[in-house]
């Protein structure tokens, strides 16, 4: 697998993850929401307002009480209509609401059903209460009172307080589930943000680590293969592994390697050629300095006794011609001295000081016939002494 899709595929994986988490945390949230807005919605009312009614009860069981006994302070008749008129009416209004907000099957709906039957019967017998102890002249009033008392009043807020109980258990075990399903989706929610932080380092450290090794690795066969090429090792050739670029690059090289074997191959094959033909060139710059100069000594020779035995019979144009030949022996000597002098380049190698004057001087000097017969003038400055290579330079 390509580089490029190894991290595009890491991202990939990673970016999921992070979607996961972020999917499962949303889910998790609005239920741990739903549970939050249940609990100020329905359960936190109810449980107030039955921690109210519930004091109420007793409170308005006191009243009575004592109004049977004989309490007429106007403060705890106005107290027993404020409780009757008032807050009783807005319990009634309370206790309705939840009851239509629940299921028809929900447990506490039929509770709920017969507190607020109870709370309208006992408005109605406190109101009893009020206009039987408020009639004058009935001497007989105080034990009717005492009597309906004992009797429908005892009996209702009896049964208030034992469906108030009944629903105030209910509630604080629903608020107590419902507290703890809050808890335990905050503690998936931190679970899950654990979890999938914790895997998604590990799959980041997992994939960074392969993909470095793998790129790590490939250039580390590389630089090796490189440098034992650079010291001369054609032959050097790297295996990379995989369809990736690295394995691409790897098989460049080794096609660049091939390429360099084949040129440095026919370079040496060149190189050989070379060398034969220089050994030729020795072998006839050999034959030229020693079976040319022979004939020609020869040859030398003859005219020179020619010149001396037999001067004296020549006439102006045998001795002209003889002259020719001695200037073409001499020129032709000139020429395979510098034939030899020509193959000394490039062997010489030790620097000297070399006057560049005494080096123009013997130059003419071995020119001299031709610059005469060319009818030649040269003329050069005064030149400077310098290190060099004296062949070269001549």
């Amino acid at each position: 697998m390509k580089i490029s899709h190894k991290l595009i595929l890491a991202f990939g994986v990673l970016i999921l993850v992070l979607l996961v988490e972020i999917v499962l945390n949303q889910v998790i949230s609005n239920r741990a929401t739903q549970t939050y807005q249940t609990l100020q919605s329905e359960i936190n009312p109810a449980v107030t307002i039955l921690n109210k009614y519930e004091g109420i009860n007793k409170e308005l069981n006191l009243l009575i009480s004592n109004r049977v006994n004989g309490d007429d302070r106007i403060s705890s008749i106005n107290r027993i209509k404020g409780i009757v008129e008032v807050e009783l009416t807005y319990i009634v209004t309370e206790l309705t609401t939840l009851h239509d907000a629940l299921a028809e099957d929900h447990a506490n709906r039929h509770h709920l059903a017969t507190l607020i039957a109870n709370t309208d019967d006992l408005i109605h017998t406190t109101l009893k209460f009020k206009d039987l102890l408020n009639i004058k002249g009935q001497e007989n009033k105080t034990d009717l009172a005492r009597g309906l008392y004992n009797t429908d009043f005892s009996n209702l807020t009896y049964s208030i307080d034992k469906s108030i109980k009944q629903l105030d258990i209910n509630y604080n075990r629903a608020f107590e589930s419902y507290n703890n399903e809050l808890a335990n989706n905050l503690k998936s929610v931190s679970r899950i943000i654990l979890f999938t932080g914790a895997f998604g380092v590990i799959l980041a450290i997992i994939i960074t680590f392969q993909i470095t090794f793998s790129i790590s690795s490939s250039i580390h066969k590389l630089k090796i293969a490189a440098l034992k090429m650079s010291k001369g090792n054609l032959d050097e050739r790297i295996k990379v592994k995989g369809q990736n670029e690295l394995a691409e690059l790897g098989s460049a090289f080794n096609k660049m390697a091939n390429a360099l074997k084949k040129s440095f191959t026919a370079q040496e094959k060149q190189i050989e050629e070379i060398q034969s033909v220089n050994k030729e060139l020795e072998q006839f710059v050999y034959v030229a300095s020693h079976d040319l100069q022979e004939p020609l000594r020869t040859m030398t020779s003859y005219i020179n006794l020619i010149s001396e035995l037999y001067i004296e019979q020549l006439d102006g144009n045998a001795l002209k011609y003889m002259t020719h030949v001695e200037d073409a022996s001499a020129r032709m000597k000139t020429l395979i001295k510098d034939l030899l002098d020509y193959s000394k380049i490039g062997k010489e190698k030790t620097v000297t000081t070399v006057d560049l004057n005494a080096i123009v001087n013997e130059i003419l000097l071995d020119h001299e016939l031709i610059i005469k017969d060319s009818n030649a003038t040269v003329v050069f400055d005064p030149l400077p002494t310098l290190n060099g290579l004296r062949m070269e330079l001549k």
